[in-house]
């Protein structure tokens, strides 16, 4: 398993009150990829 963090961002656009779902996967160090991350959500404000 990975030591330390990492951070995403991605643009989510400008209307408000839009939910948004994301699930992440990683691409391990023998080019394969990791399972899914738990989904989260996030809604855009005002």
């Amino acid at each position: 398993m990975p030591r330390g963090a990492a951070a995403y961002s991605f643009y989510v656009g400008r209307d408000a009150g839009v939910t948004h779902r994301v699930r992440i996967r990683a691409r391990l160090p023998d080019g394969t990829w990791g399972g899914f991350s738990t989904e989260r959500s996030v809604t855009t404000g005002p």
